[in-house]
């Protein structure tokens, strides 16, 4: 099934809008979400255009090159 952008927006909105912090809430953390899109990855997605903040998302998580290392997996995809 394929979904229109704001259709998928709208759908995620839904699913995590309950991990916003409520003042009600007795528990003190903050879910944090991060999506990324592969659907366009061949026009979008350079490693000249996202070494710098694959980088920074690594730095980020306490991981070392893995988002930066994503590169090769669609580099020489296999069908």
């Amino acid at each position: 099934m394929i979904m229109e952008a704001i259709s998928l927006n709208n759908r995620m909105f839904q699913n995590t809008k309950g991990q916003s912090f409520s003042q009600f809430s007795k528990d003190k953390y903050c879910s944090i979400v991060v999506n990324m899109d592969f659907n366009k990855w061949n026009s979008f997605m350079r490693r000249e255009e996202t070494d710098g903040i694959f980088s920074d998302f690594g730095n980020l998580f306490g991981f070392n090159r893995v988002f930066t290392r994503t590169q090769g997996m669609f580099k020489l995809p296999t069908l």
